[in-house]
């Protein structure tokens, strides 16, 4: 956090991990944020490596597997949680161009190729959405019949109402009824 507050220009103050006195002390709600920790609750360093006492041996291959190359790349090991190496030299921050050459150092990550947003975020993404009128959708004819889709409503018909609708189609197909 020093390293993070001097780099932005923010003065270092002790308050920064008392964070839980300073919510006290403004009158601050008693929830609960992500990972059920409480806003008036002390940093809890021990629930660092919790989820790697909680796993079992094939869960963490599986997420060894999945996800130990990117941890890797973030100065991490699947194995130790803790962070084995400095995401740069003499440092935890990571700057444009020391980004750029950790990149290429992990070409199998792909990782300058941009994700396809998930679909609760593409909203986000204006350039991937195409906004349709409520109208137009509902004047959009209905899709057509697949044959087979048809001839398994047509069976359940009584035989006098199949060679009706039958009498129909073939008239609509010839073009001798009018739409409408």
């Amino acid at each position: 956090m020093r390293e993070l507050l001097d780099w932005l220009g923010e003065p270092w103050s002790d308050s920064v991990l008392a964070h839980h006195a300073i919510q006290a002390a403004r009158g601050g709600a008693r929830v609960q944020v992500e990972g059920r920790t409480r806003v008036d609750e002390p940093v809890d360093v021990s629930r660092i490596t919790k989820w790697t006492r909680t796993m079992d041996d094939s869960t963490r291959a599986l997420v060894r597997q999945r996800l130990g190359r990117i941890a890797e790349f973030y100065g991490y090991d699947i194995e130790e949680p803790l962070p084995v190496r400095p995401l740069r030299e003499g440092s935890l921050l990571m700057g444009g161009m020391h980004a750029r050459r950790l990149i290429d150092q992990f070409p199998d990550l792909d990782l300058r190729t941009a994700p396809v947003p998930g679909l609760a975020e593409r909203p986000y993404f204006p350039r991937k959405v195409k906004l349709v009128p409520y109208d137009a959708q509902l004047a959009r004819p209905p899709a057509p019949l697949s044959r087979q889709i048809a001839r398994a409503a047509m069976q359940r018909l009584p035989p006098r109402l199949r060679g009706g609708v039958l009498a129909v189609w073939r008239r609509v197909k010839r073009g001798g009824a009018s739409a409408g």
